[in-house]
């Protein structure tokens, strides 16, 4: 299994570097379809999934290309220079696209969290209640719990201030 491993890395470097299948097939005796399956596979497992992990790998890789490309800027090559420069306005636009998807993230998964949490806490203030009422408790007590429903609004409404209060001050998702 291992050295199969190893010829599909030396099949992913010459992919990598432009060759094609049928180059692959007389350089390595294998099959174009069956490099190009082996390619496959090993993209389809390797392949991120995550948005986020995927641009900061890209940036850190661009940082290394232009790490590379600095020695000929420095020994006055404009072609090195041009180079350089597309790979930061590529850098800028990984940091921006990244910025604004985490922000669209965080709002999708509040969104959705908001709508769970509610969910619960209605349910919650439906089984106390039950269970306040299946309690033998005296008649003013009873009365008391008529007020209920003002109760779950008034400590909603508070709970409520307070989160939004604390989001306000501490910018947490802004």
């Amino acid at each position: 299994m291992a050295e199969n491993d190893g010829l599909t890395q030396l099949i992913l470097d010459d992919r990598i570097r432009g060759r094609s299948y049928a180059e692959i097939e007389l350089k390595h005796g294998i099959p174009a379809i069956e490099a190009m399956a082996m390619v496959r596979e090993a993209l389809e497992s390797t392949t991120m999934r995550d948005p986020i992990e995927m641009r900061g790998i890209v940036m850190l890789r661009t940082e290394k290309i232009i790490e590379h490309l600095w020695a000929g800027l420095e020994q006055g090559s404009f072609k090195h220079g041009e180079a350089i420069i597309k790979a930061l306005e590529r850098l800028s636009e990984l940091l921006d696209l990244n910025q604004e998807t985490i922000r669209q993230e965080i709002t999708i998964i509040s969104d959705e969290e908001t709508l769970q949490i509610f969910e619960v806490l209605k349910r919650s203030n439906a089984l106390l209640r039950q269970k306040l009422d299946a309690l033998p408790l005296p008649e003013s007590a009873v009365r008391a719990l008529e007020a209920w429903p003002e109760w779950v609004a008034e400590t909603t409404t508070t709970a409520v201030e307070e989160v939004l209060y604390l989001d306000e001050t501490d910018n947490v998702y802004k």
